[in-house]
Parts: structure tokens; C-alpha cells; sequence
């Protein structure tokens, strides 16, 4: 997911499949694909994240941060998507 506050670009838009965002934040490049899904009479929808850092700094501290609180952000991120599709 690209940071709060960091605007971001649509790159590829398909409707009722896929957008796919990419953003340049802090040393780092940030691309979040987000899909939907037919399941039955439901749809799931799936997030991947993918950054790229091009800092020195940040090629040490991005794949940390991937593996800690950004990892469960997303998560987060997600379930509040969840909670407004099904009001």
C-alpha cells in the first residue's frame, strides 16, 4: 500500500478486475495492485504491495518495514475496505 499522505499515479485500471498504483515516496518506489474477484454470489479482493527502494538507506529499512507494521497496516488497510464493501 502506498503511504498515507503520498499521492500516487493509476497506472493500469481495468474495470470490475484490477487497479494498480505506483508512487514515489521516500527513497522508494511503490507499486499496490488491487483485484476483485468472482466467488459464487461474493468477490474477494486481494491487495499485493511491491517497493522497490532506490536509496542506500532505504534498501536496508524497506524490507524490514515490509516484514513488521506495514505488513499488518495492510492488513488493517484491508479489513476496513472489507467493512465499507458489505455495509
Amino acid at each position: 500500500m502506498i503511504p498515507a499522505g503520498i499521492s500516487s499515479r493509476s497506472i493500469k485500471f481495468e474495470k470490475n478486475d484490477r487497479v494498480r498504483l505506483v508512487s514515489d515516496a521516500g527513497g522508494t518506489i511503490w507499486e499496490s495492485v488491487f483485484t476483485v474477484k468472482a466467488h459464487g454470489e461474493s468477490t474477494i479482493p486481494t491487495l499485493s504491495t511491491a517497493a522497490e527502494p532506490y536509496r542506500f538507506l532505504r534498501r536496508f529499512l524497506v524490507p524490514l518495514m515490509m516484514k513488521g507494521f506495514l505488513t499488518k497496516a495492510l492488513a488493517a488497510d484491508m479489513d476496513a475496505v472489507k467493512v465499507y464493501c458489505e455495509k
